[in-house]
């Protein structure tokens, strides 16, 4: 990586904080990711405080490749740099921050969504951030997590039901096997449940999904519940 003199590089983040120009600044965000981390994040920082930005379709995703980029080595100094009050930081970045740990599967990754987590200062963000989590493990086994972000989750009220269900709480996997057998339960709901079912396993499903099966008046429910049943094929 290229770095720049330290009083071109602080001309540069003098001139994102004011440059109206949207090309000019896209430019900035793509020359972020060949330079060395303290630069790239001190640049990526001053792009991400134009709110302008939070809604463009190219400055969002390139500041996110560098910050990506960084990740895997620099993970302490990506947390650090995330503003969290930036409109880009909130509706574009943090998401993708999250599902990019948790998806790493790792024992350090999943530390660092518990920093994250613990790091962000309100609610809203905190729901950001679980939204990427809960994307990182669609279609995948929830991996055993860590007792601090246990205890993270549980601090801030952060597991929705379906993720209970993946951590297998008896309440959460009795109120979805409630739920996928409910007719006068939202369809988009039964489904979503029928399918943790196919993702999670859970051995008292089986003749719930067996009864979809067989009685669902819904054809995708049905297919739905089939396509889960895979799961216990040895059940």
């Amino acid at each position: 990586s290229r770095k720049l003199p330290d009083a071109f590089l602080d001309a540069v983040v003098r001139l994102t904080a004011t440059e109206p120009d949207a090309e000019v600044r896209a430019q900035i965000a793509s020359t972020s990711r060949r330079l060395p981390a303290n630069q790239a994040l001190a640049l990526v920082r001053a792009l991400c405080q134009r709110d302008i930005d939070a809604a463009d379709p190219c400055i969002p995703l390139l500041c996110w490749w560098t910050l990506e980029a960084l990740c895997a080595r620099d993970r302490d100094a990506v947390i650090a740099a995330l503003e969290w009050k930036s409109a880009m930081v909130n509706e574009q970045i943090l998401g993708r921050v999250m599902r990019r740990f948790a998806a790493d599967g790792t024992h350090a990754g999943l530390l660092t969504c518990a920093q994250l987590l613990e790091s962000a200062p309100a609610a809203e963000q905190r729901q950001r951030l679980m939204v990427g989590f809960e994307e990182a493990f669609k279609g995948r086994a929830l991996p055993t997590l860590p007792e601090p972000l246990v205890q993270a989750l549980a601090r801030h009220g952060l597991a929705s039901r379906h993720l209970r269900v993946r951590l297998r709480e008896p309440e959460a996997i009795a109120a979805a096997l409630k739920t996928a057998m409910d007719e006068m339960a939202r369809m988009d709901e039964r489904l979503l449940c029928v399918r943790l079912f196919g993702e999670v396993k859970v051995p008292e499903s089986v003749p719930v999904l067996l009864r979809l099966v067989v009685s669902a008046p819904s054809n995708e429910l049905r297919k739905a519940a089939l396509t889960s049943l895979l799961l216990y094929d040895n059940e």
